[in-house]
């Protein structure tokens, strides 16, 4: 589980220190920078995964990385740190900025278990490594030259159990479901996790439902918040796949006539939100990196935050989650230790524990944190 983040320079994050539970609720204005923070996890994994360049490429160039200002000559830094069970592990990278390039500065990254620690420095293109782990190729203390502008822990990894697991908490997924995506008959997919536009929506099923581990709960969810849903069924048309929901609400003239299935280009923005949310969250936990939820409260009922907000304290207890919103129904649903206030000032994003005055009202029922949402505002505890 992620525990700290630290970003210096990301876009507005000119300087945070967040903590992280099990269960975290990023609550801030629109433009306060909750999806920057989660962009840069994302960014993370994905120049773990696709490399520095393209994660960057993908992002528009360096100019929407580096925070803005009048001159851009300071360094953008991404740390994280890792708790679980009895693995302690500590990675990140600072990156300099040319006109218009970039090059890694420096790259660390230490880990625990037991009595093992493997750790590898990268300062200024030279490589410092020690690995305990396991015998490799690589003795304690080698220095070799690596190159600029990569990253090193992709290929030590490969040699070092306990970077590799490092690695694997890093590997989360960042989900903003777009109902549009999920009406379109889908390719078949072999990937075991919800892709972050859920466009592989119908294979996630089918593996929910051959695994018979989550699909009742999945199915009973999503009937509790809409009207008239009893199933869902995935079927092939050609070479994609069409996902349907039965509507039992339907009324239909005779008995031989059985309740129709609807494809999800029929159904409503609300419900397809709905199954793609409960679909990231029950699929198989096959890896224990993150799950970022933005906004989920969009399109849905009041009513259906209550399933939704059960059903994500649930699967916390599996994955770790984070979530950002600025509903209020929502907000009263959480712990007031599981809110992350944030706040923008001067252009520049502080992200903090809920103030402890406005933390105690919530704590003695006073007041829910939605009623101090919409009364006066949730408040850091930093300002």
């Amino acid at each position: 589980m992620i525990t700290r983040v630290q970003i210096k320079n990301f876009r507005s994050l000119a300087d945070v220190d967040v903590s992280l539970n099990s269960l975290t609720v990023l609550v801030g204005k629109n433009g306060s920078g909750k999806s920057s923070f989660l962009d840069a996890l994302r960014f993370v994994r994905d120049a773990l995964r696709l490399g520095l360049d393209n994660a960057i490429i993908s992002r528009h160039g360096i100019d929407s990385l580096w925070r803005w200002a009048p001159t851009r000559n300071f360094n953008l830094q991404i740390t994280i740190t890792i708790k679980t069970g009895g693995f302690h592990g500590e990675y990140g990278f600072t990156l300099a900025r040319g006109k218009e390039t970039f090059h890694v500065k420096s790259e660390f990254c230490k880990c625990q278990r037991g009595n093992k620690i493997d750790s590898f420095e990268v300062k200024n293109g030279q490589l410092l490594v020690d690995i305990q782990s396991r015998n490799s190729a690589l003795t304690p203390s080698r220095r070799d030259s690596v190159e600029k502008n990569v990253l090193t822990i992709p290929y030590l990894s490969v040699i070092s159990p306990l970077f590799s697991q490092l690695r694997h908490q890093l590997s989360g997924s960042f989900y903003s479901i777009f109902p549009n995506t999920l009406r379109e008959p889908q390719i078949p997919s072999t990937n075991s996790t919800l892709n972050d536009n859920a466009d592989n929506l119908a294979s996630i099923i089918q593996k929910i439902k051959s695994q018979n581990t989550w699909f009742e709960d999945l199915r009973t969810a999503l009937s509790m918040v809409t009207d008239g849903i009893s199933d869902i069924n995935v079927k092939a048309v050609g070479k994609h796949l069409i996902t349907e929901l039965l509507h039992q609400d339907v009324k239909v003239s005779s008995r031989s006539v059985k309740e129709p299935w609807f494809s999800l280009a029929q159904e409503s923005d609300g419900t397809l939100r709905m199954l793609g949310l409960l679909v990231a969250l029950y699929q198989k936990d096959n890896h224990s990196g993150l799950i970022a939820l933005e906004e989920p409260e969009l399109a849905l009922h009041p009513g259906a935050l209550a399933v939704l907000s059960d059903v994500i304290r649930e699967a916390s207890k599996r994955r770790q989650i984070i979530i950002t919103t600025q509903s209020p129904d929502l907000i009263s649903r959480f712990e007031a230790e599981e809110l992350r206030i944030v706040e923008r000032q001067n252009g520049l994003t502080s992200i903090g524990l809920l103030d402890e005055t406005q933390r105690s009202v919530i704590e003695d029922q006073l007041f829910s944190a939605g009623d101090l949402l919409r009364i006066e505002g949730l408040r850091s505890k930093s300002i």
